[in-house]
C-alpha cells in the first residue's frame, strides 16, 4: 500500500559542547525523607506511605575511565550491573559499571560493522542479553551478559508491516518476560496525522510482528511559519509518555489529565488509573526561559493550563511512578500504583518545569529497588548517573 500525502521532515541539530566531568573522590551517603504533600484528602494519604532516597553511588568519568560525550541512555541488569550510553558528536559508546560503581568495561564503538553503531537509541536487558537499538541504521545488536560478547548484529526486518509509512521507524526497545522483545516505533514528522507511537512484537533476529499492539499520538507541536525554520516547542505542549513493564504491559498517558491507559501484549486494555489531580495555571511570565525563547513561545497560542503529567516510569515489581506538574518551578509531584493500580505511596522531587522536553522523556530508571537518574547541569560541568537506594516509609 501507498501513502500519497505532503510532510516536512523535523531535523533537531545538536550543540556539541565539550564536557569535562570529575569524580566526587568522596565516599558520602545522603538521605532524602520526601514527604506525602498533602495535596489529597486526609482519608486517602493516611493510607500511603511515603518513601526515602539514600544516596549510594555515583556514576561519571573518573580515573578509571572517561565518559566520551554526554549520557543518552540507560540500563541496569539482575546483578545490579550500570550500562551507560553516551554521544559525542554521533560515535555512541556503551560504558559498563558493577553495582558499587567500579569500571568494567565498554563495549561497541563508531562505524557500520557487526557490533558498531552511528547511534544508539535504546537499550535494554534481558534472556542474559543486551539489546541495543542502532536507529540511525535501524539495526537490532545482541551482547552475551556473560562476557559481553557480540551475539549478533540485524537490520530491522519491515516485511510484515503492511500499512506503516517507512518513516515511523524502530525507536525503543524492551525486554520483557519469556524472551519476548517489543519495539516501540515513532514519527518526528510535522504533519499531525502521521505524528504517532506504534508497539509491535519483534523477533531476536529483527522481524517486526504485523500487529500493531497500541497507536497513540506522539506530541503536539507550534509548526514553523517561516521556511525552513525548526518547529518551537515550549514546555507545556502536551504529549504521551510512555513505558512498559516486564510483564509486557504497555502503560500510555496523553498529558494533558491524569488518565494512564493500560494494555496487554494481546491489544487489550486493562482498567486505566485515574487520579483527580487540579491543573496548574500557566503563567507565561513565570517561565525560566530566555527572552529569544519567550518571544518565540508568544508567537503561538498559549494554553491557560500546564499539562497534568510530567513521565511515567515502571519498575520491575510492576509498580508504575507517575509524576506531575506542580506550581513549583523546581518541584515534581509523584504518585506509586502497585499492578492493581492501587495508589501505594506518594512524595515531592525536584525537578525544572520549565526544562522539561515534549519530545523525550528525563533519563529514570527503577529496578532492584534503586532509583537510577541522569544529573545534568552544563554549568557545572555535571552530567552523570545517581544511585540511590529506595525504602517505603509508614506515615507517622
Amino acid at each position: 500500500m501507498t501513502n500519497q500525502f505532503n510532510y516536512s521532515k523535523i531535523f533537531l541539530i545538536p550543540i556539541l559542547l565539550l564536557l569535562c566531568v570529575c569524580r566526587n573522590q568522596e565516599n558520602r551517603v545522603e538521605n532524602i525523607i520526601l514527604k506525602p504533600s498533602g495535596s489529597m484528602d486526609d482519608s486517602l494519604t493516611t493510607k500511603i506511605d511515603t518513601v526515602e532516597f539514600i544516596k549510594e553511588t555515583v556514576l561519571e568519568s573518573s580515573e578509571e575511565v572517561f565518559l566520551n560525550g554526554f549520557i543518552s541512555k540507560l540500563a541496569v541488569d539482575v546483578e545490579k550491573r550500570v550500562f551507560i550510553v553516551t554521544s559525542n558528536g554521533g560515535a555512541p559508546q556503551i560504558y559498563i559499571f558493577d553495582s558499587n560503581g567500579s569500571f568494567i568495561t565498554e563495549i561497541g564503538q563508531h562505524g557500520r560493522g557487526p557490533g558498531e553503531f552511528e547511534s544508539i537509541g535504546s537499550i535494554d536487558v534481558g534472556n542474559d542479553k543486551l539489546y541495543a537499538l542502532n536507529t540511525r541504521q535501524q539495526k537490532l545488536v545482541t551482547f552475551s551478559l556473560n562476557d559481553f560478547s557480540l551475539i549478533d548484529d540485524v537490520k530491522l526486518d519491515r516485511s510484515k508491516l503492511k500499512d506503516v509509512p517507512k518513516f515511523i521507524r524502530g525507536s525503543e526497545i524492551y525486554a520483557i518476560e519469556k524472551r519476548e522483545l517489543l519495539i516501540q516505533m515513532k514519527s518526528n514528522t510535522s504533519s499531525k496525522d502521521f505524528r504517532k507511537i506504534l508497539f509491535h512484537r519483534i523477533s531476536e533476529l529483527g522481524l517486526i510482528q504485523p500487529d500493531t499492539l497500541i497507536e497513540v499520538r506522539n506530541y503536539d507541536l507550534n509548526l514553523p511559519k517561516e521556511p525552513f525554520s525548526v518547529p518551537v516547542i515550549p514546555p507545556y505542549l502536551r504529549s504521551t509518555v510512555v513505558d512498559v513493564s516486564k510483564k509486557g504491559i504497555i502503560y500510555s498517558a496523553w498529558t494533558e489529565d491524569f488518565v494512564i491507559r493500560r494494555t496487554t501484549l494481546d491489544g487489550k486494555d486493562k482498567n486505566s488509573i485515574t487520579l483527580d489531580v487540579k491543573k496548574v495555571p500557566l503563567n507565561f511570565d513565570m517561565i525560566n526561559a530566555s527572552k529569544i525563547k519567550k518571544s518565540e513561545f508568544s508567537d503561538y497560542e498559549i494554553p491557560e493550563n500546564w499539562p497534568v503529567i510530567h513521565t511515567i516510569v515502571t519498575d520491575d515489581e510492576e509498580r508504575v511512578w507517575v509524576s506531575t506538574i506542580t506550581s513549583s518551578d523546581s518541584i515534581f509531584q509523584w504518585w506509586v500504583f502497585d499492578d492493581e493500580g492501587n495508589l501505594r505511596a506518594q512524595f515531592q522531587k525536584s525537578g525544572e518545569k520549565s526544562d522539561r522536553s515534549v519530545i523525550t522523556q528525563p533519563l529514570i530508571l527503577i529496578k532492584n529497588n534503586y532509583w537510577y537518574e541522569l544529573e545534568r547541569n552544563l554549568g557545572k560541568n555535571i552530567d552523570r548517573i545517581v544511585k540511590y537506594k529506595i525504602e517505603f516509609k509508614e506515615r507517622e
